[in-house]
């Protein structure tokens, strides 16, 4: 489950870096294409919301609950990030009439789909120079700069949450 400090942090780093890359990876033949989404808002139960375009064909035809990816990049900032879950097409008018007005003050047109994907896992990078380094992580990345001849890359940091999708 993700903890409140969890949550504070994805939803800091997320509205930080603004868009992502939306994956599909549903086995249906039909299924959503990759676009790039704004995200909307990060709810206190780790839900990303954000609008896609809606498809060509009818929205009954595809898949309404998928597993899915939002990588997360802006150029210029050092961080980077992937949220894995479950997408869920929200297209019920009852649920949409239930959303609160200040989290969601534009609501869907004719051409959009409100998505939510509740996280399941997250997988955030940072370079490893923003990393306070101690004398042992320096030595090391000295040895990896002198044998490799290259800069150390990104660490990653994993998020699980106990939700399968």
């Amino acid at each position: 489950m993700l903890t409140d400090k969890h949550i504070q942090f994805l939803k800091e780093k997320i509205h930080d870096l603004e868009n992502a890359l939306f994956h599909n990876y549903s086995t249906s033949v039909l299924k959503l294409p990759v676009c790039v989404v704004k995200i909307r808002e990060v709810d206190d139960i780790g839900q990303c919301w954000f609008y896609i375009n809606r498809p060509s064909q009818g929205l009954e035809h595809f898949e309404h609950e998928f597993p899915a990816q939002l990588q997360f990049y802006k150029k210029g900032k050092k961080h980077r990030m992937q949220v894995h879950g479950k997408a869920v097409i929200v297209d019920d008018p009852e649920q949409l009439n239930t959303l609160p007005a200040d989290l969601f003050p534009t609501r869907p047109n004719d051409n959009t789909v409100l998505v939510k994907v509740k996280i399941a896992k997250v997988d955030y990078f940072e370079p490893w120079e923003l990393k306070k380094a101690n004398w042992f992580t320096s030595l090391k990345n000295t040895l990896h700069k002198w044998i490799y001849n290259e800069e150390p890359q990104y660490q990653p940091y994993g998020l699980n949450t106990d939700t399968a999708f």
